[in-house]
């Protein structure tokens, strides 16, 4: 399902999961990014759930055994949603298919299962312009250079000078009053800067931590799961002012 924003793909999602969860079947829902599974019920990331790899060298495979207590869980699943599947790389959703074939015993694809899969983008649900412009990119009529490329908006780059001050010039653009965060939760987690790196992500975390009042406490928990052998440790950071 592919459609421009503010269409109700994602109360279409919710109500399709609802309707499943509510006849006591269970319905899985996955995005691939952190972001959108949040807006889903009970979502996750696709690479959690299917256990994609995240460094992917030649080709990739699910690391998930018929045995498996997840396993088992995907065999279950009557409905199975995957939300900005287009935004990840194919070779991923390829491993994916042949995991669930393997899993079910199925050779149909996706070994069986109903599956949706999804793209939306989050941006463009309140900024008409940004979506019609993406329109015009995915439908090939925006106006491209001699080289093939297109031209950003200047509304949207924040111009380079240097990998220190550029990157505070983006914190400070996103999170323009970071102190006052912290008595407006609903405001601080809609917004989020994005990155491909985990060292980027660590980085930048670090930069906001710095930037929030109060003391930081770490405190360690964890889960006992039905497999033992798929036992990890969860590291929940706490902020109070």
């Amino acid at each position: 399902m592919d459609d421009p924003s503010v269409t109700g793909k994602t109360f279409l999602y919710k109500a399709l999961l609802s309707a499943v969860r509510s006849q006591y079947a269970t319905a899985l829902a996955t995005a691939s990014s952190r972001v959108a599974a949040s807006l889903l019920s009970g979502g996750r990331t696709v690479h959690s759930r299917f256990k994609i790899p995240l460094e992917k060298v030649g080709e990739i495979s699910c690391s998930v055994s018929k045995q498996s207590a997840l396993g088992t869980l995907l065999k279950m699943y009557k409905l199975i949603i995957w939300d900005e599947a287009p935004m990840i790389n194919q070779c991923a959703v390829e491993a994916v298919v042949k995991m669930l074939k393997d899993i079910n015993d199925c050779n149909l694809h996706f070994g069986g299962k109903v599956i949706v899969l999804e793209v939306e983008n989050m941006k463009a649900k309140l900024d008409p312009t940004s979506s019609d412009y993406l329109l015009r990119i995915g439908n090939g009529t925006e106006q491209q250079h001699s080289c093939n490329c297109i031209q950003l908006p200047s509304n949207i780059i924040v111009q380079f000078e240097n990998e220190i001050k550029s990157l505070k010039t983006l914190v400070h653009y996103v999170f323009p009053n970071i102190k006052a965060y912290a008595d407006n939760l609903h405001t601080m987690a809609n917004r989020v800067i994005l990155t491909s790196r985990n060292e980027c992500v660590d980085h930048i975390n670090k930069i906001l931590l710095e930037q929030i009042p109060g003391e930081i406490f770490t405190y360690y928990s964890f889960d006992e799961t039905i497999n033992k052998s798929e036992q990890n440790f969860v590291v929940v950071i706490m902020l109070w002012p």
